[in-house]
């Protein structure tokens, strides 16, 4: 910038405090430029010129009017007292209209021989096209008028517009054009004269008059607009040849490049104070945000540590069937954006993060893990659970596990547990019988959820033998006791013939059941005596095999018979203290779980 400054002449330092005031130099030479004021000027008077405007179609409104005074003077002839008559016969036929016809004339009082109605009817129609070319006559007029009353003089708005022209180059520039605008409102102003006409008295000079001036108007409007492209194509030559002028566009070039050369220095001194302070808050944010995931980490440490025991027992109770996996730990890698992984032991090796080698009923065993260790330690004042549909993702042999978590560690606690899923809703009963049951039977806008009580399977069964329903009955007792005998069977340790798609049907469980029991505990335990009678029983036999597609009708009666020979069989099953299923003590024996119930050889 000092370099440009300098071809100027213009000696100048190269800081920004010597080139801001040269640039201030720089500027006022472009102002001072001589062809700056003439190129100015120029401009100034290509602006008036192409403002000043002839009115267009002024030339055909005067021949207009001119044609239609020509017209109603042809058809006035002698008639000129009509015209003077023309209201008062509008007003009389008004008159007549409204007045009943008596003979005598309403006007001068006098009796009048004839239809005076019909007779003033008829003069009046007579005078209506006089009327017509009358009121074509005013609306000429008018038009004209009203142009002449917009016309602004073009000499008088030219000379405003370039009063700070030099005189000599405004004549030198405009010419002739001032004469040409003299002569248009010179012919315009002279049509105000003839415009003082009577209609009832028209000459044929103001027609003539009007002919002329329509003449003289299209001949000066002419050479105005001639006059006027000239001096517009004069004008542009000038302008154009100042605007390119190499020395003007040199100077205007460089002081522009200096002038935005400034304003660019300004704004990266403005930019560089934003960036500072925009700087600076990001650093204090960074170190505030660093120092909250530093405390974050910190604290999920600690709390995961204070619960770390309770999350391995509850995870080792839902993953006990599940070889070599336990001691789920949590780690911190503050080198990832997963900074919080699950570590588990699998067969003593250690393994993170487990969500790429662990299931995903795996992981959400961890998961719940977590929120039932959490929810017990951290809201010890809150001893209520809620858990909503928590076995969706939980392979179906966890399920009992779960009941046994809760049985066994959540005793403290009230729990609130929904479902949907009717198995799991029927182990539940099995399980923990002394619950109180709810079934959602719907939902009602502005009243809330409709509640009824919610019976287990054998209630169910039992309502439809009481309604006289056996094979309703019948059908949900069949599915009832294959999902109970698939339990009792592992709980015995029950062994059946391959099938290599592991489908076992009611008879075989029931069949290889009542063996087993008959190995370990004799022929003459009670237990053994009671599958002895439900497996001959022919009853059972006709509704277990031909309850899909009965040959006969099944009676009440029998699937009653067979309800309560199982119901004997689930009480020597089933604690009636924990009411889990007794189980194989890999000897001679079946017991519980909390050891209170017992099933051995008979004596």
């Amino acid at each position: 910038m000092s370099a440009i400054c300098a071809s100027h002449k213009i000696e100048t330092e190269p800081n920004e405090i010597s080139v801001t005031a040269a640039s201030a130099r720089l500027k006022a030479a472009v102002t001072n430029d001589p062809n700056a004021k003439k190129l100015a000027d120029v401009r100034i008077v290509e602006t008036a010129v192409k403002g000043a405007k002839a009115p267009i179609g002024f030339a055909t409104e005067v021949a207009t009017l001119r044609q239609a005074i020509g017209q109603l003077k042809a058809e006035q002839k002698d008639q000129l007292h009509i015209l003077r008559l023309i209201p008062l016969f509008k007003a009389a036929s008004e008159l007549f209209a409204k007045v009943p016809p008596t003979g005598v004339c309403p006007l001068c009082h006098n009796e009048f021989e004839g239809n005076l109605k019909e007779h003033v009817r008829n003069e009046f129609a007579r005078m209506q096209h006089l009327q017509s070319l009358l009121e074509k006559v005013n609306i000429a007029k008018h038009a004209v008028t009203l142009t002449l009353s917009r016309h602004k003089n073009l000499v008088t708005g030219i000379s405003e517009g370039t009063e700070t022209v030099a005189t000599d180059f405004l004549n030198e520039l405009l010419g002739n054009l001032k004469g040409a605008l003299k002569s248009v409102d010179d012919v315009i102003g002279g049509v105000s004269p003839l415009l003082a006409f009577d209609s009832t008295d028209l000459t044929d000079k103001l027609i003539e008059d009007l002919s002329s001036a329509e003449n003289d108007i299209v001949s000066a409007i002419s050479t105005f607009d001639g006059t006027k492209q000239a001096v517009l194509e004069d004008a542009q030559r000038r302008r154009v040849s100042l605007e390119t002028d190499p020395a003007r566009v040199k100077l205007v070039s460089d002081n522009q490049a200096v002038s935005n050369g400034i304003d660019l220095m300004q704004a990266i001194r403005i930019q560089a104070i934003i960036f500072d302070s925009a700087h600076q808050v990001s650093s204090e944010f960074s170190a505030i945000v660093e120092h909250y995931v530093r405390a974050s980490l910190s604290a999920v440490q600690k709390r995961f540590d204070e619960i770390s025991k309770k999350v391995e027992v509850f995870f080792e109770v839902l993953e006990k069937n599940t070889a070599g996996l336990g001691s789920p730990k949590m780690r911190l890698l503050t080198d990832q954006d997963r900074s919080v992984v699950l570590e588990v032991f699998f067969h003593g090796t250690p393994i993170h993060p487990a969500h790429k080698y662990l299931s995903e009923s795996q992981l959400n065993s961890f998961g719940l893990s977590v929120f039932l260790a959490s929810a017990t330690h951290f809201n010890k004042n809150c001893s209520f659970l809620l858990l909503d549909d928590v076995v969706n993702s939980f392979d179906a042999y966890k399920r009992p596990h779960l009941i046994d978590l809760m049985i066994d560690h959540l005793e403290n606690h009230q729990v609130l547990l929904l479902t949907h899923d009717r198995f799991w809703r029927d182990l539940l009963h099995r399980r923990l019988p002394k619950w109180r049951r709810i079934n959602f039977t719907g939902y009602s806008f502005g009243i809330g959820p409709k509640m009824a009580p919610a019976p287990d399977a054998l209630e169910r069964i039992k309502k439809c033998l009481d309604e006289d329903e056996p094979a309703q009955a019948s059908s949900g007792f069949a599915q009832y006791l294959e999902d109970v005998l698939q339990d009792l069977c592992e709980a015995f340790e029950v062994e059946c013939k391959f099938n290599r798609r592991n489908e076992y049907t009611l008879d075989t469980l029931i069949d290889r059941l009542r063996i087993r029991v008959r190995e370990k505990l004799k022929q003459e335990h009670p237990l053994s005596k009671a599958l002895e009678k439900m497996f001959e029983n022919n009853a059972y036999r006709n509704w277990s095999i031909h309850c899909k597609n009965p040959e006969s009708a099944i009676q009440t009666s029998e699937v009653r018979e067979i309800l309560d020979n199982w119901a004997e069989i689930d009480s020597l099953c089933r604690c009636q203290d924990c009411f889990s299923l007794l189980k194989y003590d890999g000897k001679a024996s079946f017991r519980c779980k909390c050891g209170k119930q017992q099933l051995q050889k008979a004596a």
